[in-house]
């Protein structure tokens, strides 16, 4: 979840031809186009302590737009123009430069990661390692879905008391990919967990057992 996310400045740029008959235009051409962001993570808290992420991104791409469109000339030299139609995109690549900072400490990891379109998978789609609660876990439980999540953060609170193989063995692609193996050469066992999610979920985290649970911490801190 990135709760704050800011635009960045991108540069755009191209070389379009097309002609005109009788106010109805058709163009083409080929643009460069440069998109971002710029993101924050609400807070966790890991072995380190309670931390939070920061991710800035810059993508490339080239574009063939297909235009039509219709102009109406207010002036000689001047002009309103709009135009519609379809294009063809093409991701060149970019840059994610990712900041991880600790709250009371100097702590700060720095990681940079190149993505490349159509290569296979992108350095910062990755294993995750470091997770909050993970309230999607928690959602696709209640919904009766089996969940399969890696054993880093509050994923492993949620799943090892529930079923072992809820568990990647680690957060690795290789440890992954052999539990979805598994999963996909024998699917039922991880179905007939489905039921067991949802009660786990209702169990554990149902609203009305969450606000009882808030409520005794707040009566323990009050009475000290």
């Amino acid at each position: 979840m990135y709760p704050n996310s800011n635009p960045v400045f991108g540069l755009n740029g191209g070389v379009t031809v097309g002609f005109e008959i009788q106010n109805f235009t058709l163009s083409s051409g080929i643009q460069y186009i440069q998109k971002g962001a710029e993101y924050q993570t609400a807070n966790f808290e890991d072995e380190v302590g309670t931390g939070f992420f920061t991710g800035k991104e810059k993508l490339h791409y080239l574009s063939i737009p297909v235009l039509v469109g219709y102009r109406e000339y207010i002036a000689p030299r001047f002009a309103l123009s709009i135009a519609i139609g379809p294009s063809f995109n093409f991701g060149l690549g970019g840059n994610l430069d990712e900041t991880t900072e600790y709250f009371g400490t100097d702590e700060v990891k720095m990681d940079n990661y190149k993505i490349l379109f159509g290569n296979g998978l992108n350095e910062d789609y990755r294993p995750v390692e470091l997770e909050g609660f993970g309230l999607a876990t928690v959602e696709a439980m209640a919904c009766g879905l089996p969940v399969i999540g890696t054993p880093v953060g509050g994923t492993v609170e949620i799943l090892q008391a529930l079923d072992a193989n809820c568990l990647f063995p680690n957060a690795t692609v290789e440890g992954m990919a052999r539990r979805l193996e598994t999963y996909l050469n024998d699917p039922e066992p991880f179905h007939a967990l489905g039921l067991r999610c949802r009660e786990q979920a209702v169990a554990e985290y149902d609203w009305g057992h969450v606000t009882d649970r808030i409520e005794e911490e707040f009566a323990l801190l009050l009475s000290r």
